[in-house]
């Protein structure tokens, strides 16, 4: 699975697209009654063809807001909205991740290089210095493959910790987008 961070923007927009569907269908439906009247009054006055095919569309109008359609497009938009806010929650998480990830791959990459770049030198003079009294009484052990090893394996420990949770997290993604377009 890439790992790639999802952009928001697109569900950002269409959040916002929603809400102002949400925002208009709840105004369509406080004045829908005034809306029928007028209709009903306007296609009363038309002539024969114009007038049935209003008063259809009064009686269709009327039918939907008595099945009470507006109510349960409401509810479904409501729903909707907090299928994609959970969505976008998780998408900038994986987003976080990614970043996490991004870090600790530079931290393997380093512990990698000093492994690599240090040994060399390193065991020239740790066999000299070994011996030598001013190097154990620092206080501070010196720097050894063993020491820069477990560097090395504490990052990469992390970084396959970091893979593991973020292909969790990118599967519950997937799962979250399969559920909000079933909603």
């Amino acid at each position: 699975m890439p790992h790639r961070a999802p952009d928001t923007r697109l569900l950002t927009t269409l959040l916002t697209s929603t809400s102002t569907l949400q925002k208009a269908l709840n105004q369509f439906h406080q004045s829908h009654l005034s809306h029928i009247t007028c209709l009903t009054a306007y296609a009363s006055s038309s002539s024969p063809p114009t007038s049935s095919v209003l008063l259809a569309s009064s009686s269709l109008l009327s039918r939907c807001i008595e099945d009470g359609l507006v109510v349960k497009l409401d509810a479904a938009l409501e729903a909707w909205t907090k299928a994609l806010s959970t969505l976008k929650d998780v998408e900038k998480e994986v987003g976080r991740m990614g970043r996490d990830r991004e870090i600790l791959i530079g931290r393997v990459i380093k512990a990698s290089q000093k492994m690599t770049g240090s040994g060399g030198k390193r065991d020239s003079t740790l066999g000299s210095a070994a011996g030598s009294a001013s190097s154990s009484s620092l206080g501070t052990p010196p720097l050894t493959p063993t020491g820069l090893n477990g560097r090395l394996n504490q990052s990469q420990i992390e970084l396959q910790a970091c893979e593991a949770a973020l292909i969790q997290k990118e599967n519950e993604l997937s799962t979250l987008r399969t559920t909000a377009v079933r909603v």
